[in-house]
């Protein structure tokens, strides 16, 4: 693969001990890629090198060192791309590093060239895109998988459903414990809605799973269309289970939400194979004034759920306070 004109022409390296200083040296010189090492990114500024600069590697442990040296590097021009490298992941002082923006990439060791000069090549892309404000907005929005090391796919993996890509339960689970915590302290209200499929075992029955699963698909997406990207959480609870937790939402209107999104569903034809069928769901709200735990909010939508189904199916039901 090449990367003939991607890279940039200059990189910062953190200076350290580490056994693979010298091949990161190495790799960079195979690209033409020159380097300037320093410890303290201080000695840097102080003599007005950093004008041909545009990505900033801290190679080594990752140790507060490090990070303090990026955070620096932040600091004195936030355009900056910065690329934490290492053999160990120390969980928290990593998240620590992304939540307050101290790195944009992070690479692991050993490293492979190809990944390495590919990060590289990203990270003079976006450095450019960041320099020129027509393309600002562009650059700032690129997807947070360059913040994910190996193992932090891992968790976001262990919280997303395969199928629907929706969060999951263990999602779930920890949300609601954080949400519930923020709401005991400023009694900021929020509602939680249950969702379930109407007669989903028929469907599997008479259609197969395959199409069982279209049908979750296709009601995962309706329902991320349909809500509000940036307050409102949806999870696949399970099975043909959905739960809804909306913010800054009264009950009156996640329950017109609730129902709009039901007639929408109403009308449309799912469509798999050489079968076209409808579906409908129910649905259980509970706000979280009406109870005193996080667990009695989830019984009492859950309640709420069943009410819906025992009155008729295909309507939403609000748990009375």
């Amino acid at each position: 693969m090449t990367f003939k004109n991607q890279l940039p022409q200059k990189v910062l390296l953190h200076k350290s001990e580490h056994p693979q200083r010298n091949q990161i040296i190495q790799i960079l010189a195979k690209q033409n890629v020159s380097s300037v090492e320093l410890q303290y990114f201080s000695r840097l500024t102080n003599l007005n090198q950093l004008d041909d600069i545009p990505v900033a590697i801290a190679l080594a442990d990752q140790n507060l060192q490090s990070i303090n040296f990026l955070r620096t590097v932040m600091q004195y021009d936030n355009l900056i791309q910065r690329i934490l490298i290492s053999d160990r992941l120390d969980q928290t002082l990593f998240l620590r590093a992304i939540n307050k923006a101290h790195i944009n990439y992070y690479i692991s060791l050993p490293l492979e060239e190809n990944n390495f000069y590919r990060i590289l090549s990203k990270a003079r892309r976006r450095y450019e895109n960041l320099i020129r404000p027509i393309n600002r907005f562009e650059a700032l929005s690129e997807v947070t998988e360059d913040l994910l090391s190996d193992n932090e796919r891992l968790n976001v993996d262990a919280r997303t459903d395969g199928l629907t890509k929706l969060f999951n339960r263990r999602a779930f689970d920890e949300y609601m414990s954080k949400l519930w915590q923020q709401y005991s302290t400023n009694q900021e209200p929020f509602n939680l809605s249950m969702l379930d499929i109407d007669h989903f075992k028929t469907i599997n029955d008479t259609y197969g799973h395959d199409a069982g699963d279209y049908v979750l698909k296709q009601l995962a997406d309706i329902l991320t269309n349909d809500l509000r990207a940036a307050t409102d959480r949806i999870f696949r609870y399970g099975g043909e289970e959905f739960a809804i937790i909306t913010v800054n939402t009264s009950l009156e209107q996640i329950q017109k939400v609730m129902q709009r999104i039901l007639t929408k569903i109403k009308k449309t034809d799912m469509r798999y194979k050489h079968h076209t069928f409808n579906i409908t769901f129910s649905v259980g709200i509970c706000a979280s004034f009406s109870v005193q735990t996080s667990q009695e909010l989830l019984i009492s939508a859950d309640k709420a759920l069943y009410s819906a189904k025992q009155n008729g199916r295909s309507r939403v039901e609000v748990h009375a306070s």
